[in-house]
This record gives structure tokens, sequence and C-alpha cells, in this order.
């Protein structure tokens, strides 16, 4: 999202690591992982710069994202941190048999 506001924008590693206060290395990552995506566009500086990709079909699922995050900051954050289902698990406890208590 700190991308998306400012599309035409371009940032590198330590840039995002300074406003989003975590680590170079993880920005890193995570940028490339967002390029690897086709939400952010890479640009072949080194270090390497990061632009949002307007042209993503993920485009519209950003804006949503940005406006829902805007109205329900909390919630997103909790969904965020909270820990993943797992769907398999949860299917197979349905099934568990459980000893009857008087």
């Amino acid at each position: 999202m700190l991308l998306f506001d400012q599309p035409v924008t371009e940032l590198g590693a330590a840039e995002v690591s300074r406003r989003l206060y975590t680590s170079t290395e993880s920005a890193a990552a995570r940028l490339s992982e967002l390029a690897n995506a086709k939400l952010l566009v890479k640009i072949g500086t080194e270090p390497p710069m990061y632009r949002f990709n307007v042209a993503s079909p993920e485009a519209g699922t950003v804006a949503n994202l940005e406006r829902i995050y805007k109205e329900r900051r909390v919630s997103v954050i909790s969904f965020i941190y909270s820990k993943p289902s797992d769907p398999l698990r949860a299917f197979s406890d349905a099934f568990r048999l459980r000893k009857d208590e008087p």
C-alpha cells in the first residue's frame, strides 16, 4: 500500500525499511516477492528500486484493501497477524470421536 499510494514513486529496500520500521533485508525480500507476483515493477538499478504496477490484475484488489484498511485498520492488522487455520485439520476434527462425558 506504501507504493500503491504513489504509483509513480520508486522506492528501494532501504527507504521502505525506514518507512515501515523493519530491517532492510526483510524489506528487500518482501519487495522481491511482490515483484515476482507482478504487483510491483522492479527497476533494474543497483540497488533495485520498485514502483507499484498499475497494470497488475490485482490492482483493484489492492485498492479495495486500502479502502478497507482505512475503514477497519485494527481488523485488517489482526487478520494479517492471526494464525492461519488448517482447513484439512478442521475437517478431520469434525469427525474426531470424543469420549462422552457423564
